[in-house]
């Protein structure tokens, strides 16, 4: 699978192959499928550079990859299942509970071991989740983000799995590959 990166021109993404040969590219910005092909990728190659060695469901299985697009692991040590979620709209309640709905049916089906983590990569907490502003007794305001807070407050609710939240913009990784 290969490594994507921003063309010079930053008008398509191309797809570089091990032995630093285009294998694909597309137009820039992306939309639709190919951002979320990118953002997997991306966060997968996040967690390579980690020292895991990552599964990319989401990828290879589409649709029946079971709510888990990637399974990083590492020896020794307990494995990751993420959930990458690259969008226009912030998560609600609603989107928060399918996503847990879904992870829960994959660990029926695949226990997880003790220590393992359900993450949901995010581009940003801020525009991923709706905002809420409060002003403090000091005057300050606040911000807060309920629904990051619904989903990480479940780690409260299970002892398998611990709930984590993976904040990756897209962009960074893109130029990083082409060695900016």
């Amino acid at each position: 699978m290969g490594r994507p990166r921003l063309s010079a021109c930053e008008t398509r993404v191309e797809i570089i192959s091990p032995e630093n040969r285009i294998e694909g590219q597309f137009a820039w910005p992306a939309s639709g499928v190919e951002l979320g092909f990118l953002y997997e990728r991306c966060v997968g190659l996040h967690y390579e550079a980690l020292g895991y060695a990552v599964e990319y469901r989401g990828l290879s299985m589409g649709l029946l990859d079971g709510g888990i697009d990637l399974v990083a692991s590492i020896e020794g040590k307990p494995s990751a299942f993420v959930q990458c979620k690259y969008g226009s709209k912030a998560h609600g309640r609603q989107r928060i509970e399918q996503i847990l709905y879904k992870a829960d049916q994959f660990f029926q089906k695949h226990p997880p071991i003790r220590g393992s983590r359900l993450v949901l990569a995010v581009p940003a907490i801020s525009s991923s989740f709706s905002q809420k502003r409060k002003r403090t007794a000091a005057g300050a305001i606040k911000v807060t983000h309920p629904m990051a807070d619904y989903f990480l407050a479940h780690n409260r609710m299970q002892n398998l799995l611990r709930l984590e939240i993976l904040e990756l913009q897209l962009e960074p990784v893109l130029r990083d590959s082409q060695g900016r």
